[in-house]
């Protein structure tokens, strides 16, 4: 089992609209520590899905990509690979 380091927050104002949800994260692989860290913020505007699960998606598509390819390209080869991956994730 992958060992990671997980910090997430939601985010919300006094003012926040019923149709969004903002997603806030840190994320930094205990065991590629050389790899870097990542942060998220998303924010979903009109849902037509849970938003929870969307963000969910994302930044766990994002963060596996990313770190995944990070082992053999530069950051920002891997960041290409990861956004291209989510874009593509259903």
């Amino acid at each position: 089992m992958e060992k990671y380091y997980l910090r997430a927050v939601r985010i919300a104002s006094k003012s926040k609209l019923a149709d969004r949800w903002i997603h806030s994260q840190w994320y930094q692989p205990l065991d590629a520590e050389d790899a870097g860290t990542t942060f998220v913020l998303i924010e979903v505007v009109n849902p037509w899905f849970p938003a929870p699960q969307i963000t969910t998606t994302i930044t766990n598509t994002f963060n596996r990509e990313y770190f995944r390819q990070r082992r053999v390209s530069s950051a920002t080869d891997s960041f290409d690979v990861a956004v291209r991956r989510v874009n593509e994730a259903r």
